[in-house]
């Protein structure tokens, strides 16, 4: 009977629904309603998309910086200006958005996207709707050195988290701060090791009286490009573990910056000699080789070995494969070297010379070669001789004929790394 009952009600009230269609769809929802057994779905039932007002030509977003920011970053900023007219902080970040967009093709250069690096710093910087005094003298701060400093480049393409932006804040906040180099500030505010109040004041001291030596330590590979400051990681390492006493002597030194390396990673309970968790993960070590010279060292502390068999696949391992196992042939080694000084800024690529004449089974090689950015010759990194640096060459062809080993250069190719990926772009030698 209820089933009957309901059957009847619905084709009566169906048919009323239908005979007052020109209604419109809030009564023709209210009276299939009434008729819809409870729990059937319906198409009136589900909802209508709601569209998101059409932004104003009023909004001081869109009249300010419409034209001057990705539509993106623009729809993300207007809820800055939700309650009100754009106050101080915001105009600020809003500016440092813009100094960003104008510098769209440095960043690229460097493998930075401005647009991702304008999401990052809206993302730490502003709190919901919000732009505290903090944030905003944290950006005041970056926009005044944006042109002066090449480290800045690096920290917000490539480290602009929110752990560093809060330490950057704590940072600017210091009376002392004009006395110290924006280089030092940004790279202690990316150092994790660095977080702690107390060593960041020892480093402060530290940098007051040994100027010149923490120029060395900045003075690491490309600045616009590096992950860290690998030396200013090394000494927070050593201040752990010995002391600022200690970390002084080694200030004192001339051109300190390779030692202090040295002794933190073989020397230090944090390193225990590249047995320690500060070396397990592929993108922490990565990171930390920033330089050529860094590289090699590791390469060669670390017993990277040659391996090869006739007739295997060539060009297929990634560098992580290569950093887990450590062996491979010269193309594998070649390759690990080449992503690690690419990841960090350096013009860097596997280099293919074919011999003139065979050695033994082989009938060319593979080495990693770069240009180094301060005298602008070409390097290369070689598994022949243990992953030893070796160069300076004038041009590329030199270098290229110095890796055929006296067998002659017949040609040369370059093999180009994939920083997403970990492999060469190239699968096959030309």
């Amino acid at each position: 009977m209820a089933n009957k009952f309901s059957r009847r009600k619905f084709l009566y009230l169906s048919a009323g629904a239908a005979s007052l269609a020109g209604i419109g769809y809030v009564t023709r929802d209210h009276w299939l309603s009434m008729v819809t057994p409870k729990g059937t779905p319906t198409a009136a039932s589900t909802p209508m998309p709601t569209m998101s007002p059409s932004p104003s030509p009023s909004d001081p977003v869109i009249s300010e910086y419409g034209t001057r920011l990705p539509s993106e970053i623009i729809y993300r900023l207007r809820l800055l200006s939700a309650d009100g007219p754009i106050d101080e902080n915001e105009r600020v970040l809003m500016e440092f958005l813009c100094d960003i967009e104008a510098r769209r093709e440095s960043f690229r250069s460097y493998g930075f996207e401005a647009t991702d690096s304008e999401q990052y710093l809206i993302d730490v910087a502003a709190d919901g709707d919000r732009v505290s005094d903090e944030s905003g003298k944290a950006i005041q701060y970056m926009r005044k050195h944006l042109d002066k400093c090449p480290v800045e480049l690096g920290f917000i393409g490539n480290s602009l988290a929110r752990t560093n932006f809060d330490s950057l804040k704590e940072l600017v906040s210091r009376d002392d701060i004009s006395k110290v180099k924006p280089d030092l500030v940004f790279e202690i505010s990316r150092t994790r090791d660095l977080k702690n109040k107390e060593l960041t004041e020892t480093v402060f001291n530290l940098y007051s009286s040994h100027q010149n030596a923490f120029d060395d330590l900045l003075a690491e590979g490309k600045a616009e490009g590096r992950r860290q400051c690998t030396a200013l990681e090394a000494l927070a390492w050593i201040l752990l573990e010995r002391g600022k006493a200690e970390t002084e002597i080694l200030l004192k030194l001339p051109r300190p910056r390779m030692l202090l390396v040295s002794q933190a990673w073989k020397k230090t309970n944090i390193s225990k000699n590249y047995k320690s968790e500060r070396w397990k993960d592929f993108d922490e070590v990565t990171d930390r080789l920033t330089t050529p010279q860094y590289v090699e060292r590791y390469m060669q502390d670390n017993n990277f070995t040659y391996s090869y068999t006739p007739g295997e696949l060539v060009l297929t391992k990634t560098a992580e494969e290569i950093f887990q196992y450590k062996t491979g042939a010269c193309y594998d080694h070649a390759l690990f070297a080449a992503y690690c000084l690419k990841k960090n800024g350096y013009d860097a690529k596997g280099m293919w010379v074919r011999f003139k004449m065979k050695l033994g089974y082989f009938s060319g090689h593979v080495v990693c070669i770069y240009q180094d950015p301060k005298d602008l010759l070409y390097y290369t990194i070689d598994s022949h001789y243990s992953n030893r640096i070796c160069g300076p060459f004038m041009t590329i062809r030199e270098a290229a004929e110095y890796s055929c080993r006296n067998q002659g250069l017949q040609i040369y190719s370059f093999l180009d790394v994939d920083l997403r990926t970990g492999k060469y772009v190239t699968r096959f030698f030309p």
